[in-house]
């Protein structure tokens, strides 16, 4: 397995050979099955005898309650909300995931930097500014990315929501910039082309890779 190396700037202190872990990432649109799938694959990983960290967007200790709060009836400059995202991933990467990595952990985030720069450039921001900003990210081990219409997409989100507000809009926009991943997956490097998966695959075709990471002795 090729070791993990940042895209441009190295967190200080992390020394990317001791990161013996296994990073995956899943990535899609709202209401595709993101969070099905990092559940089904979890409890399969867990079965194979590895240990397993489950992250995701918007979930650090730091600024998750804010990002919270700031799409609850507020509305902030596009950078705001950026810096925002940028903010959670960062302090993720530090206190969860490059931990996990050294332990040995898989670690499984739903959603990583892409979605990130895919809903900046939704926004309108520049293209290389995000992509230096997020340089601080580990290149992971696979890129999975579910994929479903735009139209299946709208009915799911309006029937999950009850309403097709302006954050929906946004994510909307953000699936079409990155349809697939492959245009943002091929300008900044993976170890490995993203594997698209269309939302009408079988559970037990999504959820089994085809081959499990290495277990340790």
């Amino acid at each position: 397995m090729k070791p993990l190396q940042f895209y441009n700037t190295a967190l200080p202190g992390v020394d990317c050979s001791e990161l013996q872990g296994t990073l995956i990432v899943i990535e899609g649109p709202d209401a595709v099955g993101r969070s099905t799938q990092v559940t089904r694959l979890r409890q399969w990983l867990e079965q194979e005898g590895h240990a397993v960290l489950d992250t995701g967007m918007a979930r650090s200790a730091l600024a998750a309650k804010g990002i919270k709060q700031a799409k609850e009836g507020n509305t902030l400059g596009p950078v705001t909300m950026t810096l925002y995202y940028l903010t959670d991933f960062a302090d993720r990467l530090e206190n969860e995931i490059v931990p996990a990595l050294r332990a040995g952990f898989v670690v499984l985030t739903d959603r990583y930097i892409f979605s990130i720069i895919a809903r900046a450039i939704a926004r309108g921001e520049d293209r290389r500014w995000i992509e230096q900003v997020t340089g601080c990210a580990l290149i992971p081990h696979a890129v999975y990315y579910l994929r479903a219409e735009v139209k299946d997409l709208v009915s799911r989100v309006v029937r999950g929501r009850g309403a097709f507000d302006y954050v929906i809009f946004q994510e909307l926009q953000s699936h079409i910039v990155n349809h697939g991943l492959q245009k943002v997956g091929t300008s900044l490097e993976t170890n490995g082309a993203p594997v698209p998966l269309d939302h009408t695959g079988s559970a037990a075709q999504q959820k089994n890779p085809k081959s499990a990471p290495q277990r340790k002795h």
